[in-house]
């Protein structure tokens, strides 16, 4: 009897947890299809902008984005950088300088920081 009970508690507390995780498996399987996966695009850095601290909304302040000919897509019409990646910053500005193509990675499931969903966050970026 004593026997009977242990198993019944192993099988509570170790076997019933995994066989609810193994029913939520699929479920998790097909939930990935639902997440962004980072979209590339090259072209030429054809606009640039940088929402200095002044700029009336503050979520904007230091947020440097750009445009790119031909258009990025997947509802992307601007990539935004964050105020502290001043290394992709200065390799926007270099690839603006020279007119070089650049080849970058963005994720249109990352807004900007104030909501605006044609732009998103710029992941990569070469020339």
């Amino acid at each position: 009897m004593l026997k009977s009970l242990q198993n019944q508690a192993l099988a509570d507390t170790i076997i019933a947890p995994l066989r609810r995780a193994l029913y939520l498996f699929p479920l998790l399987l097909c939930s990935q299809a639902a997440i962004a996966t980072p979209q590339g695009a090259t072209g030429l850095i054809v606009n640039f902008r940088l929402y200095t601290v002044s700029h009336s909304t503050s979520a904007t302040h230091d947020v440097a984005a750009f445009q790119l000919s031909p258009a990025m897509g997947n509802g992307c019409t601007w990539a935004w950088i964050d105020p502290s990646d001043t290394k992709a910053l200065a390799v926007v500005l270099a690839a603006k300088t020279i007119d070089a193509s650049v080849t970058i990675n963005f994720d249109n499931a990352v807004p900007s920081p104030w909501g605006d969903t044609s732009m998103c966050v710029l992941q990569l970026i070469s020339y």
